[in-house]
């Protein structure tokens, strides 16, 4: 059975952590990702880190637009924006979507 472990922080702005979800292969699940800010459209991302490995970038949110990697399934992977929530929901469960999630969030209006 796979176990999505969802870690979530920032030292400015918190993010609200679900914590670890167990599910089974074939199923769907959504983790949650709630953010404060005082900039009206921050960017939010999602990364996927799998063990011994870096963090990788899975999709962004500019506003309610959302821009997902160009390897990624957007049948499976997908996130929408409403309000303060940017949840994203894994549909079809494969045993390699066992990892740890990030949600970020850029809340400066410069982006290197």
């Amino acid at each position: 059975m796979p176990c999505l472990t969802l870690w979530l922080g920032n030292s400015l702005n918190l993010l609200i952590p679900t914590g670890d979800v167990t599910a089974a292969e074939g199923d769907t699940v959504t983790l949650n990702c709630s953010f404060k800010t005082t900039r009206a459209s921050p960017t939010l991302y999602w990364y996927k880190q799998e063990f011994n490995d870096f963090p990788k970038y899975l999709l962004k949110s500019l506003s309610s637009t959302v821009y997902h990697a160009s390897e990624i399934q957007k049948d499976r992977l997908d996130a929408e924006r409403k309000d303060n929530w940017f949840p994203l929901k894994i549909q079809k469960l494969q045993l390699s979507d066992s990892a740890v999630y990030y949600c970020a969030l850029n809340n400066s209006s410069l982006f290197l």
